[in-house]
Parts: C-alpha cells; structure tokens; sequence
C-alpha cells in the first residue's frame, strides 16, 4: 500500500496551482486571479479527508477521540506553521522596510498564526503579513473543534451514514444560503461562513462510508460532466477576476469550486477511469500536491519583501530571486517539517479501502 493517493494529491496539487496563478501568475501577466477559488478546493478536500478519518476511527469516549483526532493534525500542520511563523518573523524584523514595518505588528500577526486567528486582522480590513493566507487555516481549526463531535454523536446515536451524508449536504448548503447576506469581509474571511464548504467534503465522505458498509459503489457520475466541472473551474481561474466583495464570487466562484471538488471526489470513487483519471493522477500535479501544504504556507511570503530596493538590482530580478528562496524554503520545509510527520492514511482513503464498521 503507497503511503498517499496519488488522486487527493492530484486534486491539491490543482488547488495550490490556481493559488499560485493568483499570487504569482496574476500580477506579471493580468490573468488567473480567479485562482483565490483554489482555496475552497482545499475546504472541500479537507472536509472529504477529515470526515473520510472520522468516521472509519475506532470510537473510545468523545473527549478522547476528539483529543487525539487533534494531537494528530497538531502533529501533521504545526511544525511546518512553526517554522515558516519563526523564519519569516524574524526576517521582517532583520530586513530593513519589509512588510509589516512595525516590529510590533509583526510579532502580533505571527502570533495570532500560531494561534489560528489570522482571520481577524482581514475582518478588519488589515492583512497579517507576512501569514495572509494564513486565514484559511485558522477556518479549518475552528471547523476542528466543532464538526468531530457531531460526527462522533451521529456514530454513537447508530446514524447511518447515507443518513449523514443527506444531513451534511444539506446542512452545508443551508449554512451556505444563510451566510451570503452577511458583510463582505466576514462572508469570505470568517470562519462559520466555510463551514458549508468543509461539510460538502464530509457529505461525499460519508457517502463513500455507506456504500462501503452496503458493499457496493458510489453511483457513478458521467466522465463527460467530471471534465465539464473541471474545465468550467480551469476557465473561472484563467479569466474572471476574483474580488471578494463581489457577488460574482458568491453566487458563482465559491459554488462551482465545492461542486467540481465533490464532483471529482465522487467520481473517482465511484469507479471513475480514463483520461480524466490519467490526468488527476500525472506525476508532476500529485507531487505539486504532495508539497501543497508547505508551499502554501511559503508561497506568499516574498510578498513582505517585494518593495525592498537592493542597490544596483532591478526590482524584477530580486521578485525573481525572492521566488527561488520560497520554493527552496518549501522544499525545506516540506523535507524537515512536514514529510518527518505526515502518517499514512492511504488504507483508510483509497476507494478500495474495507468498510472498518
């Protein structure tokens, strides 16, 4: 059994592809701002693995299920969180006019990282650098303390889980209706708002957990609307520009990235084969996937040094520069950080995984 599924780390490896088109790509060639959606990739995959761990975790009592469902992703994310709070903070304090100026600030905004509360400088309008994007983490942490006593009640309560799929999608859905009234910052930055995205993921868990107990399949999804969801996200990113305050983003984006990762989450483990599945899988997007974390947290980093003049250098020489440090700073971190603690959960996500109940 491979320690990972080359499929997931396809579909993160499309997430962090449409950040970078953002970040990287975006302000030296006018397009792929639409990438910011790339995000709500990673809510729905996040809400398919969690819930996928959950449900299939061998129940003891709810405090220490939760507790160790916990100590696990502090042991998986925060090393990595660690080192790039630690090394950037200290490099703003050291560089003459980075980004944040104040020492203060700095030191502020890498604590509130640690602390999973970057999404607070963003409510009020103020970017936490060198950690924006940060943010989305901070979401998930709070979905953490929440959702795995839900689904250990609904376990416990013997609730079956084609049940709990319907009542997850549902309820993510619902979640989602409510929240598009509320103010613009708090819509896209808080955390209660992505909820609905992250319970998605869980639905299309749950789903996978019932036909495994059922001994059958997920009913399949025609190859032919997989590539049509697919190719609708690639063109989002490539040509709508993405401002969060827009209902564009509200009524279209954030939808059509939840739909087309649940779309592709069941497909493939409804069977789904082919060219499509070639693609998913094509060693170069599953290693950029495998490295998603670390260069998520890496990739935005030189955006704090940006403006830093370095005598007799032209600016786009030392952009270019401050982009090769990043990624050699993700593959560090990747190597020491995050590969030393990632465990193996191949047994429990493959789509020929046993039923464990």
């Amino acid at each position: 059994m491979q320690n990972r599924v080359a499929f997931l780390d396809g579909v993160r490896g499309i997430a962090i592809g449409a950040v970078l088109m953002t970040h990287w790509v975006d302000p030296i060639a006018g397009f792929g701002y639409g990438g910011l959606i790339g995000v709500d990739v990673f809510f729905v995959l996040s809400g398919f693995v969690i819930t996928t761990i959950l449900w299939r975790a061998t129940m003891t009592t709810p405090a220490a299920d939760v507790v160790q469902f916990l100590r696990r992703r502090v042991r998986r994310l925060y090393p990595a969180l660690v080192g790039v709070v630690v090394v950037a903070t200290a490099l703003v304090l050291l560089v003459p006019d980075a980004e944040p100026e104040s020492d203060a600030t700095a030191l502020t905004n890498g604590l509130l990282t640690l602390t999973q509360l970057s999404w607070l400088p963003w409510m009020g309008g103020e970017a936490p650098l060198p950690f924006g994007v940060t943010w989305s983490l901070g979401a998930e942490w709070m979905f953490y303390l929440v959702w795995p006593w839900l689904v250990w009640r609904a376990r416990k309560a013997g609730v079956a889980p084609g049940r709990a799929a319907r009542i997850a999608f549902v309820g993510g859905v619902v979640l989602y209706l409510a929240m598009l009234w509320i103010p613009a910052e708090a819509f896209y930055y808080a955390p209660f708002p992505r909820f609905g995205e992250l319970m998605v993921g869980g639905s299309v868990a749950l789903a996978v957990a019932a036909a495994r107990d059922a001994g059958t399949t997920l009913r399949p999804i025609p190859t032919s609307f997989a590539w049509a969801v697919t190719i609708a996200v690639a063109a989002y990113v490539l040509v709508v520009p993405y401002a969060f305050d827009t209902w564009a983003v509200r009524l279209v984006g954030i939808p059509l990235a939840t739909l087309g990762t649940a779309t592709l989450l069941w497909w493939h483990y409804a069977g789904g084969s082919g060219a499509l599945e070639r693609v998913m899988t094509w060693a170069p997007l599953v290693a950029l996937g495998q490295i998603s974390y670390s260069l998520y947290l890496w990739h935005a980093v030189p955006a704090a040094f940006l403006d830093v003049d370095v005598p007799g250098v032209p600016g786009s020489v030392t952009g270019v520069g401050l982009l090769v440090l990043s990624c050699g700073a993700t593959w560090l971190s990747y190597i020491w950080l995050e590969r030393p603690f990632t465990g193996s959960q191949a047994s429990t996500l493959s789509p020929d995984a046993a039923s464990a109940r």
